[in-house]
């Protein structure tokens, strides 16, 4: 989680906590927390909605088909990890919990901040690799 609004008006205050997870009941569990705390200190809880898990499967085919790809195009393994970001995969598999996803881009940094920087030169990479991966899956 993150304090991601804090703000002062009309002699009262509120803080907006954004939080996430691979994992539902586990973002839930810290939202209690923070409930608990803002109870004993008095103050009003409320919650206004909430951004659903995705918890990513590395032994899915997509995966195994990527990874393949991946190995021919460049030459080496790739790095594989999970982040705990908000992502569209976690939209979309709430809708279809069996759609295999995979969720890959150009190398950022500094995210959501006034550093945040895209490294230019790794998006034809990216771009390589999401075209030779759908050409591998082929038609639907």
């Amino acid at each position: 989680t993150n304090l991601g609004i804090l703000s002062l008006g009309n002699g009262e205050w509120t803080a907006g906590f954004y939080l996430r997870s691979a994992v539902d009941s586990e973002r839930d569990d810290v939202a209690a927390t923070i409930e608990d705390i803002v109870n004993l200190a008095g103050a009003r809880f409320a919650t206004h909605g909430a951004y659903t898990g995705w918890a990513p499967n590395p032994d899915s085919d997509i995966v195994a088909v990527m990874t393949g790809v991946y190995k021919d195009l460049f030459a080496s393994d790739p790095e594989i990890s999970s982040i705990h970001a908000g992502l569209e995969t976690s939209v979309f598999g709430a809708k279809n919990p069996e759609l295999q996803m995979i969720s890959v881009g150009p190398t950022l940094e500094g995210v959501h901040s006034p550093a945040e920087r895209l490294e230019v030169a790794s998006v034809p990479k990216e771009y390589a690799l999401l075209a030779a991966t759908l050409a591998a899956i082929g038609p639907a």
